[in-house]
């Protein structure tokens, strides 16, 4: 569309050929009228007015030449600066083109009657039509709109009333899908204000509205995750106060939302603001993030311990905006944590140091004062068991408690005092002058147990006994007095209620009694411990039971060999706790695999003659069983060829024992003088080959062959010990033996590691 100025130039070059004509006839006339007139009043002689008529004609074209020449002159220049516009105005006109076509909104312009004049690609897309199927046709017969609120001629009315609407809508398209878009309609009109065109601009919102979906999920999910956050949030302004504030911070600083945001930090975790200014001259200028730990109060004045996160939060431009502020209330736990620290120094029942502790106290002052000379006392209860067994463990609890407190009655922190375990007690006296220095501390000691004990009215007359030892005489090390003391203790128990000093004549049979030693605190001390291992069977590959091995863990020596310290326990009498130990821990770990669902059938335990001829032996394994609530069947005796042989004793104890459900087996089959007969005889289950004629069969299986064939014959059962190698398995599988051990399937483990072992076995 031109410009007032084109139309201009236009309609004055389309009148120029009249307007010169018009002008060259007025020259011309007025010229020659003129200068006839002028020469014929000048002139009367004919030869000179021909003359000067000559020069009039050749003056009149000179001048009109010129006249001409100049008039025509600034006609052609006001047209090639008429064209250079003309041009100026296509470039502008296409480029304004070019724009309208490649905007990636949807353009149309209307005329005033709504027929499309012109629309855009963007336009066409969004309507599924062609360019050209658009034009001509009225807008509302394209272009759908679906809006109920605002529908179109409600937007006809506005943009003919105000000159323009805008707002979002939703159209169809040719297939009938749904687009959002926001429309923006403008008139367009002439100087008088007669409206000639209508242009409309659609800009599709399908992106931004699932922008706006994906913000708004977003927004939501993380406004869950910390409105329901395990660890309290709050955030405060760079000013200090409480912007954002979550439920897990009103649970633990009983301050609701609506009472906390608003209000200043300071007034809702008191001390907070301390613990800022540690970290920045302004405490709401943190610039970086730090930990520590908050010692609080809620609002009734309860203390409140908080392990807390700070962090800056900061606006676009890196300007702080805040901070926030993400803790726990660790006070429960920070109280278990002392109570476990006292557990860990201290003896829950008395209060006095534990054994741990009191060996890191005599040991640290030993270190500290090496010059100094000090006792140190071993105390034993006089037939304690006797009371626990007549009034009950809870009574006895309450006697030892009694004897703590006596005890450090009489010392007034002249010494360090101990429960090492059950009724043992330790005193370690600092700084003794001598020997009658040590003898009126312990006669001290003893006038505390003159007066009898009333525990729960009931009046309890007790003894002790005591050994002790002195450094540096008796030992430079702690473990050295203790060891003395503990075998002056020993003689003083033969008297009763007395004391002894320790002497050399108590280091007879010290190496035994050192064994001995070591196996009493090893079982105080957890050195012990069952290991398992696992019994397959060889058809199935499947669990068919474990064998319970016992091992000491020794703190200096390591793994101590069964075949030194099992000997040693028979031999001292020991092997019979030793025994019920490992049924007891047997019976722990059957309901710890029953807990975790993993159904361990039977479980071998060997006996040696020494335990297996002692006279509650049944009383005492099924006492246990029942305590456990363990079912007799699961356990599996083994017992040696001796114990077998000797039918006189064994016949009655093994028929007894399988009667009551326990099944029995022959550990080390063929070592010893095997008998058919006891075999034929005996109430026995199972007999184990021993390993040494496993590890053999290679070389000659003579052995293997005829033990198997022997239980055959006996209708009994074997297991293969020791097995190691592929071909011993499936040996033994072919040859008829039914159960392995080994190996080859897993070494003993511990009873946390049986599951695996099996698993690994089972996937093998």
């Amino acid at each position: 569309m031109l410009n007032k100025g084109l139309e201009k130039k236009i309609t004055r070059s389309r009148h120029f050929p009249w307007k010169f004509t018009l002008f060259y006839f007025a020259i011309s006339l007025l010229w020659i009228s003129t200068s006839d007139f002028i020469l014929n009043l000048m002139l009367d002689d004919p030869d000179h007015l021909t003359f000067f008529q000559t020069i009039k004609g050749y003056l009149f074209i000179i001048i009109t030449s010129a006249l001409f020449y100049f008039y025509l002159k600034r006609e052609n220049s006001q047209t090639i600066t008429f064209y250079n516009e003309i041009k100026e105005n296509e470039e502008e006109r296409h480029l304004s083109n070019e724009v309208f076509a490649r905007i990636p909104q949807g353009l149309v312009i209307a005329d005033a009657k709504g027929r499309i004049l012109k629309v855009n690609e963007s336009f066409a897309r969004m309507t599924g039509f062609k360019q050209e199927e658009l034009i001509g046709k009225r807008y509302y017969r394209v272009k759908h709109v679906q809006q109920t609120d605002v529908p179109f001629r409600e937007i006809a009315r506005t943009v003919i009333r105000k000159g323009k609407w805008q707002g979002e809508i939703v159209t169809l398209n040719k297939e009938g899908i749904e687009t959002p878009e926001y429309l923006t309609v403008h008139q367009i009109q002439n100087q008088e204000g007669e409206v000639l065109y209508y242009f409309g601009i659609f800009m599709d919102l399908t992106e931004l509205k699932e922008k706006e979906k994906a913000l708004f999920e977003t927004k939501d999910q993380l406004h869950s995750i910390v409105e329901h956050s395990p660890l309290a949030i709050v955030v405060c302004n760079r000013n200090g106060y409480v912007q954002f504030y979550n439920q897990k911070a009103e649970q633990i600083l009983h301050y609701s939302k609506e009472q906390a945001i608003g209000r200043k930090i300071k007034e809702v975790i008191p001390g907070v603001d301390q613990e800022l200014r540690q970290h920045s001259e302004d405490p709401y200028q943190l610039y970086k993030g730090f930990r520590c730990e908050l010692d609080t109060h809620i609002p009734d004045g309860e203390k409140r311990i908080l392990e807390m996160s700070f962090s800056p939060l900061h606006k676009q431009n890196g300007e702080l905006n805040g901070i926030q502020m993400i803790f726990s209330d660790i006070t429960e736990h920070y109280q278990a944590q002392r109570h476990i620290e006292y557990l860990r120094k201290f003896d829950l029942n008395t209060g006095l140091y534990n054994y741990d502790i009191f060996h890191e106290e005599v040991r640290d002052y030993l270190e500290r004062y090496p010059e100094e000379s000090c006792a140190f006392l071993f105390i034993d209860l006089d037939r304690f068991q006797l009371i626990n067994d007549k009034y009950g463990i809870y009574f006895g609890d309450q006697v030892v408690r009694e004897v703590a407190q006596r005890l450090k009655q009489s010392l007034d922190k002249r010494g360090i005092v101990g429960r090492l375990k059950g009724d043992e007690f330790a005193v370690f006296l600092q700084n003794v002058k001598d020997e009658k220095n040590v003898q009126n501390m312990a006669r001290e000691i003893f006038d505390q147990f003159t007066e009898p004990f009333m525990i729960k009215n009931q009046p309890i007359h007790l003894t002790i006994s005591m050994g002790i030892s002195v450094y540096p005489h008796d030992g430079q090390e702690l473990e050295e007095l203790e060891k003395n003391a503990n075998l002056a203790v020993t003689r003083a128990k033969k008297e009763r209620n007395a004391f002894r000093f320790f002497d050399d004549s108590m280091n007879e049979d010290v190496d035994q009694f050192d064994f001995e030693y070591e196996l009493h605190q090893a079982i105080r001390e957890e050195e012990l411990m069952v290991y398992y291992q696992p019994q397959i069977k060889l058809d199935t590959g499947e669990l068919w039971g474990v064998e319970a091995l016992l091992r000491w863990k020794h703190p200096e020596k390591g793994f101590v060999s069964p075949e030194i310290f099992i000997p040693i326990a028979e031999e001292t009498g020991l092997i019979v706790p030793l025994t019920n130990f490992v049924l007891k821990k047997v019976c722990e770990d059957i309901l710890y695999w029953k807990e975790h669902h993993m159904d361990i059938p039977s479980i071998s335990i060997n006996l040696s003659a020494k335990q297996f001829f002692h006279e509650n032996l049944v009383k005492e394994f099924t006492d246990i069983l029942k305590e456990y609530q363990v079912s007799n069947d699961r356990i599996h005796i083994e017992i040696t060829e001796s114990v077998a042989m000797d039918i006189g004793q064994s016949m009655e104890k093994l028929k007894q024992l399988q009667e009551l459900g326990f099944k029995i087996s022959i550990d080390d089959f063929g070592t010893g003088y095997s008998s058919l007969k006891y075999l034929k005889e005996l109430p026995i289950d199972y007999i184990k080959i021993d390993r040494t004629f496993i590890s053999q069969i290679e070389e000659d299986a003579s052995m293997v062959d005829a033990i198997l064939h022997l239980a055959s014959l006996c209708q009994l059962e074997a297991v293969g010990e020791g097995i190691e190698t592929e071909s011993q398995k499936e040996y033994l599988k072919h040859a008829g033996c039914s159960i392995g051990q080994g190996y080859y399937f897993s070494k003993p483990v511990p009873r946390d590691e049986i599951n695996k072992e099996i698993m690994n076995h089972t996937d093998a």
